[in-house]
């Protein structure tokens, strides 16, 4: 059963006090993007690439990461 094998981290929280229990603050700084994302999504047209541009670039700040660097490795590694 899937919770019993994922337990340790399903309660992570329980041991450090640091932790939310929620995603709040993920949500807040997502929300925006992920608006104007569904409004333009799959439009072909400059505002709709910008969309989806801004949505990648949030997701890479999200998860800690700097926007340039991370994409500029995934392209990269695309490219071989």
């Amino acid at each position: 059963m899937y919770i019993n094998n994922q337990q340790s981290k399903l309660t992570v929280f329980v041991e450090d006090g640091h932790l939310q229990l929620g995603n709040n603050n993920a949500e807040r700084h997502i929300h925006p993007i992920a608006t104007v994302r569904k409004v333009w999504l799959f439009t072909q047209s400059e505002d709709g690439t910008m969309a989806i541009w801004y949505s990648l670039v949030e997701t890479a700040r999200a998860n800690g990461l700097e926007p340039y660097w991370y994409h500029r490795n995934a392209f990269e590694e695309m490219s071989n």
